[in-house]
């Protein structure tokens, strides 16, 4: 909306804030109880297993156990917007207090997978310091299995966006040099994915094949697929296939977090249903690529 703060401010307010910024030489968000101060990262979530509202209702429960916690003040979790296909959150606490107090629960697992607690890109630690954590009671600790220890994470939204292709790409090498075309990988690729999912025409619409680039000098591409399920089935199914008389290499690229395996077909995402029965593990499929290229190593 026009005049928008950015901050989550209304108009009128946003100005002040901006006002009150520019008079003391800082930015928006480093005042006290601006948005970004208020707000979480929470990655390294499973896939599929957690909602908006299950994140607000966690988070909520986890302000509860707080010694002399009430909600006279309002809910403690203002706002959650799930993001990365539900890889990762954004949760807008009700005061900079209770968001620092929930960096330490960084580390807590949920639905098998340890939470990635810290500030978000943008965030900018005020002059004075962040706001003091509240205490944590040690039964509350022991009994989630954290230590306690407030997080020093910090997520990069470059980094993230980067970090959630590499899971749904794939490296194809030992191409034959200047013959073989990024639309004749993508057409291979489309084609052997659609008939072992039962697909027989192309879907224009929502195909299986986002990009397939070919690299200088020409021997090795990089083939973007809808999701990481997707990929992990690819590397199942075309690794070793032929393409204009070679063997494709196909693997993981360089930069790929084996930790997100469980949200590429485990628990979370859902593997690509095939007709000739259910793919390989990922670690089978892993574990056959040797090539170091293919690795990016």
């Amino acid at each position: 909306a026009i005049g928008a703060d950015p901050n989550g401010a209304a108009p009128g307010a946003a100005a002040s804030l901006m006002d009150q910024a520019a008079a003391m030489g800082l930015l928006p968000a480093q005042l006290a109880g601006s948005k970004k101060q208020r707000e979480i990262y929470v990655g390294n979530l499973c896939q599929g297993a957690l909602t908006a509202q299950g994140i607000r209702d966690l988070f909520g429960s986890l302000a509860e156990a707080l010694p002399g916690w009430s909600e006279a003040r309002g809910p403690a979790v203002l706002n959650v917007q799930l993001a990365g296909q539900g890889m990762f959150a954004f949760v807008e606490m009700r005061d900079d207090t209770l968001a620092s107090t929930m960096m330490k629960f960084h580390g807590l697992e949920v639905a098998g997978r340890p939470m990635k607690i810290g500030r978000p890109a943008g965030y900018v630690e005020p002059v004075t310091g962040a706001a003091p954590a509240m205490d944590v009671p040690s039964q509350v600790l022991r009994e989630l299995g954290i230590s306690g220890v407030s997080s020093t994470y910090s997520a990069s939204h470059g980094a993230l966006s980067q970090q959630i292709k590499k899971q749904r790409e794939l490296y194809v090498g030992n191409l034959e040099q200047g013959v073989v075309t990024g639309n004749m990988v993508r057409e291979l690729f489309e084609a052997t994915l659609r008939r072992a999912a039962g697909e027989g025409s192309a879907d224009d619409a929502n195909p299986f094949v986002s990009t397939a680039e070919i690299q200088d000098p020409g021997n090795f591409a990089f083939v973007e697929f809808r999701d990481d399920a997707t990929a992990t089935a690819a590397l199942t199914l075309l690794n070793g296939i032929d393409l204009c008389g070679r063997s494709l290499r196909v693997g993981r690229p360089q930069g790929y977090d084996t930790s997100e395996t469980a949200a590429a077909g485990g628990t979370g995402g859902g593997m690509l249903a095939l007709e000739d029965g259910a793919p390989r593990s990922f670690s089978e499929a892993y574990q056959s690529v040797e090539e170091p290229e293919m690795l990016g190593f």
